[in-house]
């Protein structure tokens, strides 16, 4: 997002006049030629007549442009302890540097910077989108990476990054066996969602998987714990009844009904 800074005119000595008259509080002006002001930027009012002679200082009005269209341009009056006055069409406006340019910048920039140059942020806010895009970008695009402080909060703290845990037996399984696959949870979080797949179908109708926090904290409805068909498809969105965990949980996965099958693969997707 634009700090909004005064820019100086591209080209030096801009100048034209105004097409109609404005009061001492208008809040929009027209002139003969905007094609060459730039915004935000400060003009200066009646400061020289038609035949470029200074007029007395009092006359001078510094405005500030927030906008333009066309000829028309949006204004802030009596910039740098200039008064708002009436000025007549036809009267000279100007593109001047002015201390209230300055002022603008130094406000800006001054609490952003430390005394050797470097920025300060205090907050700073984000978007997931934002964050994977950071993630994704090219090293040799990045000149120049610091990071001063870590993002040093749990899983169950921070929203919208998806994290997995995946537990794998090799080998062959028949029948209930318990422990099967064991995972100490690397993070705090939320379970969210859960898959399961085998390398080879289950040799009865069925085979169903639980899965245990700490040894007997059940983290599906064991009514409705996940099951692989026969055929090897997946089949059920097994309700979670425990979502939470700490970093350091044991999780560890039981068979509970089924017959043999090869290479059990479980994924929990958690935040």
């Amino acid at each position: 997002m634009s700090a909004g800074l005064p820019r100086p005119s591209v080209d030096e000595n801009i100048s034209t006049t105004l097409a109609s008259g404005i009061t001492d509080v208008a809040s929009s002006m027209d002139v003969a030629d905007a094609s060459k002001i730039v915004y935000p930027c400060y003009l200066v009012l009646d400061r020289v007549d038609s035949s470029g002679t200074l007029k007395a200082t009092s006359l001078w009005e510094y405005i500030k442009v927030t906008n333009v269209t066309s000829n028309t341009l949006t204004i802030t009056r009596g910039q740098g302890g200039s008064s708002g006055q009436a000025h007549s069409s036809g009267a000279i406006v100007e593109a001047v540097v002015t201390s209230s340019m300055f002022e603008d910048w130094y406000n800006v920039l001054n609490p952003e910077h430390d005394s050797a140059g470097g920025h300060v942020i205090n907050t700073a806010t984000i978007s997931y989108t934002e964050t994977k895009n950071l993630a994704v970008s090219s090293i040799a695009s990045i000149a120049s990476l610091n990071l001063g402080t870590a993002l040093g909060v749990s899983g169950a703290s921070v929203t919208g990054f998806e994290r997995t845990f995946v537990w794998y037996m090799p080998g062959l399984a028949s029948g209930p066996t318990t422990n099967v696959m064991r995972l100490i949870a690397p993070f705090a979080g939320n379970f969210q969602a859960f898959t399961m797949m085998t390398r080879t179908p289950v040799s009865t109708a069925s085979l169903n998987v639980t899965l245990f926090k700490n040894g007997n904290i059940s983290v599906f409805d064991l009514l409705t714990v996940p099951t692989i068909l026969g055929g090897g498809t997946f089949a059920s969105t097994a309700s979670i009844k425990t979502k939470n965990f700490n970093r350091g949980d044991i999780l560890t996965a039981d068979i509970v009904t089924g017959g043999n099958v090869n290479d059990i693969t479980l994924e929990g997707i958690a935040y």
